[in-house]
């Protein structure tokens, strides 16, 4: 890259962005703010340590097998450090020799024979204090609500330690040592007891495998160490004067005490990221930090918000929202309900709307909402019952702050017996609920105003100061408290880029115990592929501006697996794979027709398999379709929306129809072709054949895309969450970015013939296909996404 300030109007930067590739454009604007030259083009191509920060083959982030080696690490280092400790307070406590040959001779006795002892006879000090070194050894396990949660051991380890309490009950043995002892069968020296062909058993519990499961016959637990430590110490003190009660409590220290959980690193809160700490129900909460999904308030709000986006669609009707009454009645629903109590044919019937009244939801595909899932799991017959959902919010936030924090089941079954005076079975069960997982975007301040707000505030025309019969919208709420849901900008002014968790201090979460000046201490988000993403745009733009002087605009475009989880990545591949399979099949029919393999033939056969196998009709006329008919000029692709009009040539706006019934519609949506009862049999076919096709073909489908923003404009509202920050961080050294949508570029490339661009021997059709082998493709991406300008996209 050759530094040249370059002479004009300006610069515009076009940005192609994908996870191993970042391809970029730079071009000089004329006067009027039009492209005229390509000052500067180029491919990043990301190593592939790089690439994404994932393993190639499992996807899996790179930094979890160093996560799983330091975890091990520590729980060594733990381990060593405790028993370092203990061997210094034995040794101080007269309990171990100072000498270590003399500690070295007494690792001869056996310490299940000197546990067993303890209990009835005198013990030198050393002889003690080998016993007690040796309980700290293996110290049983201490259930932790919080760190077990989701363990797929849990349920064996529980298990065994029943299964060994029964054991020391048949046996009548008075401590786990004592048991031990038996089974061991040696004697002090560690001797066999009764010659060799005594019958000995194990006394290391190890698991048995059965299939991907691990059982335990036993397992040991804290309370029998501590019990048996108590009763070794009390019979013991009676020999031995030193052994003091602030001596015992020492030693519990480090064998039985566990160190508390760190608390987990939690995002700030979008709207008020600055919040400050506060006494919240006894505990001490960061209120900027965003609010743990199980919270009640989270649940309410997401409840509240799902409603407030509901539109009921009729036929010859105009989408309408609910009215306030009608999203009372449906907010209360979900917050009373179960799963399966909250499908929108319930909630259809407990609004009483009329049977052909659909949901905009439904139409997507959905089959109902998710209720208040923290009630549906505290308000179980088991738990709560019917009660959880009497009780004041107050209570209820304050049950669920202890249920996310407490990590003690005893201590938490103890104060939800005493605050709410419920059976002890109740207690066990609801200690042992795991709450919905995760954290929400707003902090619990923000959270508590929202709901407050969208409960009790009435939405007013700007214009006429009329109140309108409707729910509060989301973003009416946030206005509401002087707040801005979503213009987060920075407003430019920065010379360079900054390390982007400066920037983008909404999305990131930071480590205060790390050194000053690193990204863990300034903040990262936790996406591997995002935080190198950004990173490498961070470096490209900003060599690009020591090169050739301060960008005026700059437009992005992302690769669609920037913006998806792995869950959604590994349904993408098995969609494509089974598209891949579909396809082949397609070629072989269409051999077998003699027509050609082209994409509109294999088109027009996916078009065909969609309708029912009962109903192939055109959805306009009602003819029958059929394979005959398909290429023989009778059966048309018609864009169930104007193409002309929303630029929408997806799949998702395509049918099949006669050519007669093609003419007849022209250009127009079905709403603006038919009115009356043709237009009903038409909504009513469409509802049949392909549900989630059915709201274009309704009354107002056109009004409804663009209030949605259409195509285009819902496309530059970059509501994924990589555009948003990505948008968001250029805009610190840019005031005009955008991003062009996908599909745009993609067909504009194609029209402008740039696909056959660049050589490829390995597709049979050259020039139909981008050479995904020449990475150089991604800086002709990145010139479509330059010259695709702003202004014309959105006139």
């Amino acid at each position: 890259m050759q530094s040249r300030q370059v002479d004009g109007a300006g610069l515009r930067l076009g940005l192609d962005m994908g996870s191993n590739s970042i391809g970029w454009c730079l071009l000089k604007l004329d006067e009027t703010g039009r492209p005229e030259a390509v000052v500067d083009a180029g491919v990043r191509i990301l190593t592939p340590n790089e690439e994404a920060g994932r393993d190639p083959q499992s996807k899996q982030s790179l930094a979890a097998d160093r996560r799983a080696a330091r975890s091990m690490r520590r729980r060594r280092d733990r381990f060593l450090r405790r028993r370092d400790r203990l061997m210094d307070l034995l040794i101080r406590s007269g309990l171990m020799p100072a000498d270590e040959a003399e500690r070295k001779a007494l690792e001869k006795l056996d310490p299940y024979w000197l546990r067993a002892a303890a209990l009835d006879q005198k013990l030198s000090l050393h002889e003690i204090g080998r016993a007690l070194f040796h309980l700290n050894q293996r110290r049983g396990f201490k259930s932790n609500r919080i760190a077990d949660a989701g363990d797929g051991e849990e349920g064996a380890v529980k298990a065994g330690v029943k299964q060994l309490n029964e054991a020391l009950e048949e046996t009548g043995a008075r401590t786990l040592g004592e048991l031990l002892a038996r089974r061991h069968g040696r004697d002090r020296d560690g001797h066999r007891l009764g010659g060799k062909l005594a019958s000995v058993e194990p006394v290391r519990f190890r698991p048995t495998s059965q299939g991907a499961k691990n059982l335990y016959e036993f397992y040991p637990s804290r309370s029998m160490v501590e019990q048996e430590l108590d009763a070794i110490w009390t019979a013991q003190a009676a020999h031995h004067a030193e052994l003091t009660d602030d001596r015992l409590a020492e030693l519990k220290r480090v064998i039985i005490e566990q160190r508390p959980l760190k608390p987990p690193v939690v995002g700030r809160c979008t709207l008020r990221p600055q919040a400050g700490e506060a006494l919240h129900f006894g505990f001490k909460i960061d209120m900027g930090e965003r609010a743990p999904k199980a919270h009640p308030l989270f649940q309410r709000f997401r409840i509240l918000q799902d409603v407030c986006q509901l539109r009921v669609l009729r036929p010859a009707h105009k989408e309408r929202m609910l009215t306030r009454q009608e999203a009372k009645a449906a907010a209360a629903m979900l917050m009373a309900k179960g799963a399966s109590a909250c499908t929108f044919d319930k909630l259809r019937a407990e609004l009483k709307l009329p049977d052909d009244a659909r949901f905009n939801y439904e139409l997507a595909g959905r089959k109902g909402f998710k209720p208040d899932e923290t009630a549906v799991r505290l308000g179980a017959k088991a738990a709560f019952g019917k009660r959880w959902r009497t009780l004041p919010r107050e209570h209820q936030i304050e049950t669920v702050e202890r249920l996310l924090r407490t990590e003690d089941p005893a201590a938490l079954t103890a104060w939800l017996i005493d605050r709410f005076d419920i059976p002890d079975e109740a207690a066990e069960t609801i200690s042992a609920i795991r709450l919905p997982q995760g954290h929400g975007q707003f902090g619990r301040s923000v959270l508590a105003d929202l709901v407050r707000v969208m409960e009790e505030t009435e939405p007013v025309d700007a214009e006429t100061g009329e109140v309108l019969d409707r729910p509060l919208t989301y973003d009416e709420a946030v206005r509401a408290l002087n707040l801005h849901h979503s213009d987060l900008r920075a407003r430019g002014g920065a010379k360079r880029l900054p390390y982007y968790g400066e920037a983008l201090t909404r999305h990131v979460i930071s480590k205060p115990e790390t050194p000053d000046g690193s990204q863990e201490k300034i903040g990262r988000v936790p996406n591997p592929t995002v935080h190198i993403g950004l990173n490498q745009v961070r470096a490209i733009v900003n060599a690009l501006i020591e090169a050739h002087g301060p960008i005026d605009e700059i437009a992005i475009e992302l690769a669609r697996e920037l913006k998806l989880n792995k869950q959604r990545k590994d349904d993408i591949q098995k969609e494509n794979r089974q598209n891949e399979k579909r396809n082949e099949e397609r070629r072989e029919q269409l051999a077998k027709l003699n027509v050609g393999d082209t994409h509109e033939a294999r088109l027009r056969l996916r078009l065909f398999d969609e309708l029912p196998a009962d109903e192939k009709v055109c959805v306009y006329s009602g003819d029958p379709l059929s394979m005959e008919r398909l290429f023989d000029g009778s059966i048309d692709i018609d864009h169930i929306l104007p193409h002309s009009a929303t630029l929408d040539d997806s799949f998702m706006n395509k049918v099949l129809c006669t050519a007669h019934a093609n003419r007849e519609k022209g250009a127009r949506a079905p709403a603006e072709a038919w009115s009356g009862n043709r237009l009903l049999e038409i909504e009513e076919r469409a509802r049949r054949l392909f549900s989630r096709k059915a709201w274009r073909f309704q009354t107002g489908a056109m009004e409804r895309f663009e209030s949605n923003g259409g195509f285009l404009a819902r496309q530059l509202t970059d509501t994924q969450h990589m555009a948003r920050m990505a948008k968001t961080y250029l805009e610190h050294v840019c005031d005009q970015v955008w991003a062009p949508p996908g599909r745009l570029t993609a067909m504009l490339r194609a029209k402008w013939g740039l696909n056959g661009l660049l050589p490829d021997h390995n597709y049979a059709n050259v020039g139909q296909v981008k050479n995904r082998k020449d990475h150089r493709h991604h800086a002709i991406d990145a010139f479509v996404i330059a010259v695709t300008d702003r202004g014309l996209i959105t006139a």
